[in-house]
């Protein structure tokens, strides 16, 4: 039996996105005016991260920026596409038993939302 493990993915415009694990996994993806280069956080969104910041608010970010971040370049791409997507995701996710991925809708600028999608194990 497959697991199954919900994303989103939350794009800004066609050259910056976000993938969200439901377990609070978190990689962006934006072009630095060269290429697309994407960072994978090691630490994870929780719940009480919102406490009083927003998910677009620079505090959540800096607080996943305090940890440790892997960066990669995408020297060959100028826009998000489904390879840097499912880079993301697999960067994210790394499956031992078979996964299906499920891809929801997620409003980053309802906190609730983000909040809610969110599930701490």
């Amino acid at each position: 039996m497959k697991k199954i493990v919900k994303y989103a993915v939350i794009n800004i415009d066609q050259c910056e996105a976000y993938v969200i694990m439901q377990d609070g996994g978190v990689a962006t993806c934006h072009n630095n005016q060269e290429h697309m280069i994407s960072e994978y956080y090691q630490d994870r969104l929780t719940k009480d991260m919102f406490g009083t910041e927003r998910f677009q608010d620079e505090g959540i970010w800096g607080e996943l920026g305090e940890g440790k971040m892997y960066c990669k370049d995408w020297k060959d791409k100028q826009e998000v596409d489904e390879e840097i997507i499912q880079d993301l995701i697999h960067w994210l996710y790394m499956a031992t038993d078979k996964v299906e991925f499920v891809r929801e809708e997620l409003d980053f600028k309802n906190d609730e939302a983000v909040k809610n999608f969110i599930i701490e194990e």
